[in-house]
Protein backbone atom coordinates (compact mmCIF):
# COMPACT_ATOMS: atom_id res chain seq x y z
CA UNK A 1 0.00 0.00 0.00
CA UNK A 2 2.90 2.24 0.85
CA UNK A 3 4.41 2.05 -2.69
CA UNK A 4 1.17 2.52 -4.03
CA UNK A 5 0.73 5.83 -2.60
CA UNK A 6 4.53 6.59 -2.79
CA UNK A 7 4.22 6.06 -6.99
CA UNK A 8 0.83 8.14 -6.60
CA UNK A 9 2.69 11.29 -5.32
CA UNK A 10 5.60 10.75 -7.53
CA UNK A 11 3.18 10.86 -10.32
CA UNK A 12 2.03 13.61 -8.98
CA UNK A 13 5.12 15.22 -8.96
CA UNK A 14 5.66 14.70 -12.29
CA UNK A 15 2.34 16.29 -13.24
CA UNK A 16 2.92 19.55 -11.27
CA UNK A 17 6.60 19.53 -12.63
CA UNK A 18 5.14 19.43 -16.15
CA UNK A 19 2.44 21.86 -15.35
CA UNK A 20 5.32 24.49 -13.81
CA UNK A 21 7.36 23.87 -16.73
CA UNK A 22 5.01 25.06 -19.57
CA UNK A 23 4.50 21.09 -20.69
CA UNK A 24 7.99 21.41 -21.93
CA UNK A 25 9.36 17.79 -22.27
CA UNK A 26 13.38 18.32 -22.46
CA UNK A 27 13.40 18.47 -17.89
CA UNK A 28 14.17 15.20 -16.61
CA UNK A 29 13.02 14.51 -12.70
CA UNK A 30 16.59 13.42 -10.34
CA UNK A 31 14.97 12.67 -7.00
CA UNK A 32 11.44 11.20 -7.42
CA UNK A 33 10.08 9.28 -4.75
CA UNK A 34 12.80 10.08 -1.73
CA UNK A 35 10.88 9.85 1.64
CA UNK A 36 12.96 9.87 4.69
CA UNK A 37 10.17 8.86 7.09
CA UNK A 38 13.02 8.67 9.80
CA UNK A 39 12.94 12.25 9.92
CA UNK A 40 9.27 13.06 9.25
CA UNK A 41 6.77 12.70 10.90
CA UNK A 42 4.31 8.97 10.96
CA UNK A 43 1.77 10.21 8.96
CA UNK A 44 3.09 12.84 6.98
CA UNK A 45 5.71 11.90 3.93
CA UNK A 46 7.60 14.78 1.98
CA UNK A 47 8.37 14.08 -1.47
CA UNK A 48 11.39 16.43 -3.42
CA UNK A 49 11.58 16.62 -7.09
CA UNK A 50 14.30 18.82 -8.99
CA UNK A 51 13.78 19.73 -12.38
CA UNK A 52 16.90 19.70 -13.97
CA UNK A 53 16.44 23.63 -15.47
CA UNK A 54 14.56 26.53 -15.38
CA UNK A 55 14.28 29.54 -17.56
CA UNK A 56 17.00 31.00 -15.29
CA UNK A 57 19.17 28.57 -15.25
CA UNK A 58 18.74 27.73 -11.84
CA UNK A 59 17.33 23.98 -10.14
CA UNK A 60 13.99 24.31 -9.05
CA UNK A 61 12.99 21.86 -6.14
CA UNK A 62 8.96 21.38 -5.79
CA UNK A 63 7.80 19.89 -2.31
CA UNK A 64 4.74 17.76 -2.01
CA UNK A 65 3.75 16.63 1.41
CA UNK A 66 1.07 14.06 1.07
CA UNK A 67 -0.37 12.72 4.32
CA UNK A 68 -0.32 8.73 4.69
CA UNK A 69 -1.70 6.72 7.55
CA UNK A 70 1.25 4.53 8.06
CA UNK A 71 -0.03 2.74 11.51
CA UNK A 72 -3.22 1.66 9.32
CA UNK A 73 -1.27 0.07 6.76
CA UNK A 74 0.72 -1.55 9.33
CA UNK A 75 -2.30 -3.00 10.74
CA UNK A 76 -3.31 -6.78 10.09
CA UNK A 77 -6.93 -7.52 9.55
CA UNK A 78 -8.03 -10.27 11.51
CA UNK A 79 -10.82 -11.89 9.93
CA UNK A 80 -12.31 -14.75 12.00
CA UNK A 81 -15.10 -16.93 11.44
CA UNK A 82 -17.29 -17.40 14.88
CA UNK A 83 -20.20 -19.86 14.81
CA UNK A 84 -23.28 -18.72 15.96
CA UNK A 85 -23.82 -21.64 17.51
CA UNK A 86 -20.35 -23.46 18.47
CA UNK A 87 -22.20 -26.48 20.47
CA UNK A 88 -23.21 -27.54 17.14
CA UNK A 89 -20.95 -29.71 15.24
CA UNK A 90 -22.87 -29.97 11.82
CA UNK A 91 -25.01 -26.45 11.52
CA UNK A 92 -27.11 -28.21 8.81
CA UNK A 93 -28.65 -31.01 10.90
CA UNK A 94 -31.80 -29.71 13.05
CA UNK A 95 -30.79 -29.32 16.75
CA UNK A 96 -32.61 -32.38 19.07
CA UNK A 97 -35.03 -30.48 21.51
CA UNK A 98 -35.56 -31.83 25.32
CA UNK A 99 -38.25 -34.03 25.10
CA UNK A 100 -41.46 -33.27 27.04
CA UNK A 101 -43.05 -36.52 27.57
CA UNK A 102 -45.99 -36.86 30.06
CA UNK A 103 -47.30 -39.75 31.91
CA UNK A 104 -50.51 -40.88 31.27
CA UNK A 105 -52.92 -42.68 34.29
CA UNK A 106 -52.17 -46.16 32.59
CA UNK A 107 -47.94 -45.54 33.04
CA UNK A 108 -47.89 -44.45 29.00
CA UNK A 109 -45.85 -41.87 28.47
CA UNK A 110 -46.97 -39.10 26.39
CA UNK A 111 -45.05 -37.73 22.97
CA UNK A 112 -44.61 -33.98 22.74
CA UNK A 113 -46.09 -32.90 19.41
CA UNK A 114 -44.99 -29.04 17.92
CA UNK A 115 -45.61 -27.70 14.58
CA UNK A 116 -43.28 -26.26 13.15
CA UNK A 117 -43.64 -25.22 9.47
CA UNK A 118 -44.63 -26.54 5.96
CA UNK A 119 -42.37 -28.38 3.45
CA UNK A 120 -43.33 -28.26 -0.48
CA UNK A 121 -40.34 -30.83 -1.03
CA UNK A 122 -41.63 -34.07 -3.03
CA UNK A 123 -45.11 -32.76 -2.39
CA UNK A 124 -46.44 -30.82 0.68
CA UNK A 125 -45.04 -32.19 3.77
CA UNK A 126 -45.31 -30.89 7.31
CA UNK A 127 -42.41 -30.25 9.76
CA UNK A 128 -43.02 -31.72 13.11
CA UNK A 129 -40.85 -31.95 16.62
CA UNK A 130 -41.99 -35.04 17.75
CA UNK A 131 -40.04 -35.61 21.56
CA UNK A 132 -37.37 -33.03 20.44
CA UNK A 133 -36.50 -35.14 16.64
CA UNK A 134 -37.38 -33.17 13.91
CA UNK A 135 -39.19 -34.85 11.14
CA UNK A 136 -41.04 -34.19 7.49
CA UNK A 137 -44.17 -35.80 7.38
CA UNK A 138 -46.63 -36.17 4.62
CA UNK A 139 -50.23 -36.44 4.11
CA UNK A 140 -51.05 -40.02 5.13
CA UNK A 141 -47.68 -40.82 6.55
CA UNK A 142 -46.90 -42.01 9.76
CA UNK A 143 -43.84 -41.46 12.30
CA UNK A 144 -43.55 -42.01 15.95
CA UNK A 145 -46.46 -42.97 16.04
CA UNK A 146 -48.07 -39.97 14.66
CA UNK A 147 -50.04 -39.35 11.60
CA UNK A 148 -50.66 -36.87 9.38
CA UNK A 149 -54.83 -36.67 8.13
CA UNK A 150 -54.43 -33.78 6.25
CA UNK A 151 -52.15 -30.36 5.37
CA UNK A 152 -54.26 -27.85 5.25
CA UNK A 153 -51.65 -24.26 5.62
CA UNK A 154 -51.39 -23.25 8.39
CA UNK A 155 -52.73 -26.07 10.57
CA UNK A 156 -52.48 -30.00 10.14
CA UNK A 157 -54.63 -32.55 11.74
CA UNK A 158 -53.11 -34.95 13.32
CA UNK A 159 -53.86 -38.50 14.81
CA UNK A 160 -52.41 -40.26 17.60
CA UNK A 161 -53.52 -43.78 18.27
CA UNK A 162 -57.85 -43.02 18.81
CA UNK A 163 -56.59 -39.19 19.41
CA UNK A 164 -56.80 -36.41 16.99
CA UNK A 165 -56.07 -33.17 16.76
CA UNK A 166 -55.62 -29.82 14.55
CA UNK A 167 -52.21 -28.13 15.11
CA UNK A 168 -51.40 -24.74 13.99
CA UNK A 169 -49.40 -22.24 14.29
CA UNK A 170 -51.72 -19.92 16.79
CA UNK A 171 -52.06 -22.93 19.19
Amino acid sequence: MNRYRLTLAAAVCSALSLYFMDGETQHQLDNVAKANASAVSPTTTTLQAESSATENGEKETIDVEQSIDLEADNKELKLAFESPFPERTNLFQAPKRQGRGRSQAGGQSETSVELLGFVNVDGQRVALSIDGLVTTIAEGDEAFGIEVISIQPPSVFLRRGKQRWQASFEN
